[in-house]
């Protein structure tokens, strides 16, 4: 980035000003993102109290295998959302990278978010379970307890990855897992040490960022050999190229991921009316 593209020059101000004001601009973002989060959690919990009560849950190995499902959907689509937010929509997150702090935090999603996220994470969002709905339909699996329960697991595995897991390591500078769940959740080394030093490490369960890893080296290469360059039209293209991409990632992932869940699901619960 050149100096007449800095923050400095297109703010009109010092790079601390920059970041508190993108900071306060995240404040109300964060509480519709809050919102947005809260009002699907509670609909879900309304379906499935519905469920439990009518009794058409089905068995607790299918609510389990959707639980960890669920928790591996939030993984893959906040994967795509953090590869966007860094690397092609490039929405605000700069205070966050450069160690910029707010009563002593700078964790994004903790006490505001970065600018424009909440539209980058809200459509995200969507597209991933319009993505997970065809997917548990092809598969034959009943879709309706899934939408039950992954509207809960799902922002309660980010509220824990940001508001607990994300402040802890930047502010103590190692790992929030005892022995010897930090051998296999690495998530100080690959956060801080890995992903503020080098950008790569974008995904926050191990192993889910290693085809996004290597997408992003060559999608640097690209700028680095001049064939792409900041502003330019071509800049723009190749942000939404990229962004379908990722989307076609992200579905063969999510693809994987229910066609494991299908073989784990009693036969009894296959096709399942919903509720």
């Amino acid at each position: 980035m050149t100096v007449a593209e800095s923050c400095e020059s297109q703010f009109g101000g010092s790079m601390e000003e920059y970041n508190m004001k993108m900071f306060r601009d995240g404040i109300p973002e964060q509480k519709i993102l809050q919102l947005v989060i809260a009002v699907s959690a509670l609909l879900a919990a309304f379906h499935l109290a519905k469920r439990v009560w009518t009794r058409t849950v089905g068995s607790l190995r299918t609510v389990a295998v959707f639980i960890v499902t669920s928790y591996l959907q939030a993984s893959y689509y906040h994967l795509m959302s953090h590869y966007q937010n860094d690397l092609t929509h490039l929405n605000g997150n700069v205070g966050h990278h450069s160690e910029f702090k707010v009563n002593d935090n700078n964790g994004a999603l903790v006490d505001s978010l970065p600018h424009g996220l909440v539209f980058n994470f809200t459509l995200n969002y969507i597209t991933s379970m319009w993505m997970m709905h065809m997917l548990l339909k092809f598969f034959k699996l009943d879709a309706g307890l899934y939408f039950a329960i992954s509207p809960i697991v799902i922002p309660a595995k980010l509220l824990f990855n940001m508001k607990i897991i994300h402040p802890y390591i930047h502010r103590y500078h190692k790992t929030w897992y005892p022995y010897p769940l930090n051998l296999f959740f690495r998530d100080y080394d690959g956060h801080v040490l890995c992903h503020h030093v080098t950008g790569y490490c974008l995904g926050d369960f191990p192993g889910t960022s290693f085809f996004h890893d290597r997408m992003m080296y060559w999608h640097a290469k690209l700028y680095q050999l001049g064939y792409l360059a900041f502003g330019t039209l071509e800049h723009r293209i190749a942000n939404v190229l990229t962004d379908y991409v990722l989307f076609g990632l992200t579905l063969v992932m999510l693809a994987a991921l229910v066609f494991v869940a299908s073989l784990l699901v009693p036969p009894r619960n296959r096709k399942v009316k919903t509720g």
